[in-house]
This record gives C-alpha cells, sequence and structure tokens, in this order.
C-alpha cells in the first residue's frame, strides 16, 4: 500500500489563455512539511520554466516553514485561530517519535485526526515485509487496515466541509477524486517496490530535488578535512536535540569511534548545553542548525548520509549516488527505508536500537566499508539520470496534455463506480460457497445412503 503521505497535496485548475499553448495553473500547497513545500514548490517552478501562468495557493498552517516555490506567483492565506490552535496543540519537539508506534491502532487515529484537521482547517508505517511469510502478510494487512482507519476520520470531515459550503449534493473527496485527469506521485520506480498501477498515474520521483549548488564557506572546508564525511539528519519533524539524552550521547560515542571520518550533524540547537560540550571534546563531529542538504548530498566528496528515510531524503539520496543508514521513526518512513533497503543501498537500522551504541557502531562501520552500497549506489543514480524521460518531462508534458483535452474516461477505472460486494467479487463467491456446500452436502448424503445398502448387504450374506 502507498501511505497517505506519500501522495502529493496537489492540485491543478488549467484553463487555454492563448494560442501559444500557455495554461493558467493552480497549484494548491498548504505550508505543513517543508519537504512536501519543496516538491509542490519545484513543481510550480518547473511549470513556471516551461513558460506558464502559475499561481501557488498557499494556506499557511506553520508559519515557521518556507515557500517551497521561488518563480509562480503567490497568494498567502492567513492561518485562522483554529488552524492556530490545532498547530500549538501539536509540536513536534514534544513528540516522543522513539517510543511511538504506528501499528498502535489508537496512536494512528489521533494523528491521522489530528494531520487531516490541521489541513481542513486551513481550507480556503508501513513496511514491506517478506512476502512468503504467513505473518509478515498479516501483518501487512493490519498496517493497512490501521492506515485506513486513521485517515478515514479525516476524509469524512472533508466531505462534510464541503457539504456545509457548496450545498448537499456537491460530491465527496472520493467522486471528485475519480475523474482526475492524471494523478502525480512522489516516488521513483526505479527503486520503489513493484507495484500493479493504473496508466493514469504518474511518477515523478526527484522533481522536490532543486539543481544543488556548489558548496563553498565553512562547508566547503569541514568537507575537504578528511577522506570521508558522512551527513546525519532525521528530518524536520524528529529533530535531533529533543532525541532522549543516552541516545545522543550514544550517536556521540559513535562519531568518536571512527576520528579519520568527519561527520555533519543537523542539530537543531547548536547553542545548548549537550551541543556545546560535545564539539569541544568531538573534533570530527560538526553541528549545523540548518544546512543545505541536498547541495551536500551532491557534493562528490559526501562519502554516506544517516537519515530518517523520509520521502524527499530518500529520493535525494538516491538521485546523487550515495548510500545510508535509514532509521525510520513513522509513516512512510518504514517503507522508504525498506525500499533503499531491498535495492542493496544501504541498511535498516531499527529506532530502539538507538539505545545500543555497539549496534549503531557496527552500522556504521558496515556503511563505510561494504563497496556494494557504493557500486549499487553509483548504478542507481545513473539509470535515474539516463531515464528515457525525465521527471521533469512527464510532469510539463502530462499537465499540458491535460490542458489541453482534460480527462478521459478511458483513463477511470470501473472499480470507482462499484459496490465493496462488486469490487470483491463477493456475491459470486457466496454464490459458488453456497453451491459447494450444497453440492458437499448432498455427496455426503449420497455416500452415506452407499454405504449404508453396502453395509446392509454384507450383513445379509453374513447371516
Amino acid at each position: 500500500m502507498k501511505v497517505v503521505m506519500r501522495l502529493a497535496f496537489l492540485f491543478l485548475i488549467l484553463a487555454s489563455i492563448d494560442s501559444t499553448q500557455s495554461y493558467k495553473i493552480l497549484v494548491y500547497s498548504p505550508r505543513f512539511s517543508q519537504s512536501i513545500n519543496n516538491f509542490l514548490g519545484n513543481i510550480a517552478d518547473t511549470l513556471v520554466d516551461a513558460g506558464h501562468n502559475v499561481t501557488t495557493l498557499i494556506p499557511i498552517i506553520i508559519s515557521e516553514l518556507r515557500d517551497g516555490t521561488h518563480k509562480s506567483k503567490k497568494i498567502h492565506i492567513q492561518p485562522s485561530e483554529e488552524t492556530t490552535n490545532i498547530a500549538d496543540s501539536f509540536k513536534y519537539e514534544d513528540g516522543d517519535f522513539i517510543n511511538d508506534n504506528d501499528l498502535n491502532i489508537i496512536h494512528s487515529v489521533m494523528f491521522g485526526k489530528f494531520f487531516t484537521g490541521l489541513l481542513n482547517s486551513g481550507c480556503p508505517l508501513i513496511a514491506e515485509l517478506d512476502v512468503h511469510s504467513f505473518s509478515s502478510r498479516l501483518l501487512n494487512m493490519y498496517a493497512n487496515f490501521v492506515y485506513f482507519v486513521a485517515f478515514y476520520a479525516g476524509k469524512a470531515e472533508i466531505n462534510t466541509l464541503f457539504k456545509e459550503r457548496y450545498g448537499p449534493e456537491f460530491p465527496g473527496v472520493h467522486e471528485i477524486g475519480s475523474h482526475a485527469a492524471f494523478n502525480f506521485i512522489n516516488t521513483e520506480p526505479l527503486i520503489d517496490f513493484a507495484a500493479p498501477t493504473l496508466s493514469r498515474i504518474v511518477a515523478i520521483g526527484g522533481i522536490g530535488a532543486k539543481e544543488p549548488k556548489k558548496l563553498d564557506g565553512e562547508l566547503d572546508l569541514i568537507l575537504s578535512l578528511r577522506q570521508k564525511t558522512v551527513l546525519l539528519s532525521l528530518g524536520s519533524i524528529v529533530q535531533s536535540f529533543t532525541l532522549p539524552l543516552q541516545i545522543k550521547q550514544n550517536i556521540v560515542k559513535v562519531i568518536s569511534q571512527f576520528p579519520e571520518v568527519t561527520f555533519i550533524w543537523k542539530y537543531e540547537y547548536p547553542e545548548d548545553a549537550f551541543a556545546k560540550s560535545v564539539s569541544t571534546t568531538t573534533p570530527n563531529l560538526h553541528l549545523f542548525k540548518w544546512m543545505p542538504q541536498n547541495d551536500i548530498l551532491a557534493d562528490k566528496r559526501l562519502t554516506a548520509f544517516i537519515t530518517h528515510g523520509g520521502m524527499a531524503s530518500t529520493q535525494e539520496t538516491a538521485l546523487r549516488g550515495k548510500p545510508g543508514i535509514y532509521i525510520p521513526f513513522f509513516g512512510d518512513q518504514f517503507r522508504n527505508a525498506g525500499m533503499m533497503q531491498k535495492n542493496e543501498l544501504g541498511t535498516v537500522f531499527d529506532k530502539h536500537n538507538l539505545y545500543n551504541a555497539d549496534k549503531l557502531h557496527a552500522a556504521v562501520k558496515d556503511l563505510l566499508e561494504n563497496e556494494s552500497y557504493y557500486e549499487n549506489a553509483a548504478r542507481v543514480a545513473a539509470m535515474i539520470s539516463k531515464k528515457p524521460f525525465s521527471s521533469k518531462e512527464l510532469l510539463v508534458k502530462t499537465v499540458e496534455f491535460a490542458a489541453e483535452f482534460g480527462p478521459s474516461p478511458a483513463l477511470r477505472p470501473q472499480s470507482y463506480d462499484m459496490s465493496w460486494i462488486e469490487y470483491h467479487n463477493a456475491d459470486i463467491i457466496a454464490v459458488f460457497a453456497v453451491l459447494s456446500f450444497f453440492i458437499v452436502v448432498s455427496t455426503l448424503k449420497v455416500v452415506k445412503c452407499v454405504l449404508k445398502k453396502v453395509l446392509r448387504i454384507v450383513k445379509v450374506k453374513e447371516e
């Protein structure tokens, strides 16, 4: 299953404006996640570069984040009081991402309600397991159920909001989505798990990674200090400074055991007591509140990446040909990490094992010494760079095609109009089950009758 968070929150409204095939395009990009902002922002900028008139509608949910687009026109919607209250009720730095379990249905429902409520108020875990194992497939089915339940309430809330504002006859999310001309998803097929798909689903993975810039200043100097440099970043939600002290101490302990390797750690509060103490005692460690991750990953001097396994980070890692250790904390990160391990681009490291310095040391040692990771990463990066059609080309051509011709009924699956019974052939299965039952019962009765006659004949002969 593709986790909901992997889907692009992208809505395009297209209208031809002149005979030069230039279109007016609206990109909807709620500001609630920096990586998704960058993904949608680069979509907007790519369409601007293709000659289109693009406007990005940006409901501000988390004000501290930056807009992802630099070239399109922008319309900001200031947060309502409800949006501010919901956002203030959940601070990322207060989250216990080490102990939280995505497969805990109560936790998932609460997070799903918070997540969708946050998005709605601003309106104008899944790991791929061994498919041959019964227990793994059962766990995957349960995980699908948990995520369905987690986001069901949010979808219902959106439908209610639509009907309140536009009338009871206004279609719901499912119906609106079923008539979309195309669906863009943020995934790279060359590293993703193979899965059945539809012709109207277009994968544009990696488009969120902007063209890298050459490093200069302090970062340029740091990457020149040693022959090997490792980047460590856990993303924008799981903030390193909030990790339990023992885990932070274990990370520093392991880093100190590789004095010949430079480590760059995205640590949001480099001025706190912990950061100040380790900065003076660990010469091969450099802490940064923020850094240009994409630019660093593109630098040939960077050896490897230790990351949380967010979609943007895993795709940038593959795009730049770097192996990694993937430490998933929640959501799609488990699937993304498993995807990278399946392609032998590194290993998945259980977040709970961060309490064990020896296991972390072994993982880092394997990352630095396993040459197959580097060979595979270089091969994947070359494949992505030489694809017949780049993600940008697919985006532009598909949007222009949709703008000119609109949705094609041929690309809309009939399953959208099928009931649960029809979709799963439950009625056919039920009929065959009933027929099979009667056949079995009838057969047993015939056998029983025949046996009685045979036994009767045998008894008569014996007498």
